[in-house]
């Protein structure tokens, strides 16, 4: 059983290294705060940023294939030629967001707000 106190230090260990690296394949981090951060070309491939507030966040180039972001605030995202491939959008908040040549093949926006796919590509 991991006490509250040991998923929080979990979850920051998760931030540090998506910072330190640029990446963080199939790490927890719903409900974080990556407001504004400069995350292009990231791998964050299988992650869980379910209910995270991505807004303003610089995810161009990066690698979110299969990336839960349900419940997200993805508003002003730059998303653009990011792999989303498999990515769940649920209810999230696009508004703003961008997604120049991002590739957007069996990604999920079902009940999304603000979804403007112009530019993206669907293979």
């Amino acid at each position: 059983v991991v006490t509250p106190e040991q998923a929080r230090a979990m979850q920051q260990a998760y931030i540090d290294r998506l910072l330190d690296d640029d990446r963080c394949v199939a790490c927890d981090l719903a409900g974080v705060d990556l407001s504004g951060k400069r995350l292009g070309d990231a791998d964050l491939e299988r992650a869980n940023l379910q209910g995270a507030n991505l807004e303003g966040v610089d995810l161009s180039g990066a690698n979110l294939k299969g990336v839960n972001f349900s419940g997200a605030n993805l508003k002003d995202a730059d998303l653009r030629a990011a792999d989303l491939y498999l990515a769940d959008f649920t209810g999230t908040d696009l508004t703003g967001a961008r997604f120049d040549e991002a590739l957007i093949d069996s990604a999920v926006f079902t009940d999304a707000t603000g979804v403007n796919l112009e530019g993206a590509i669907k293979e």
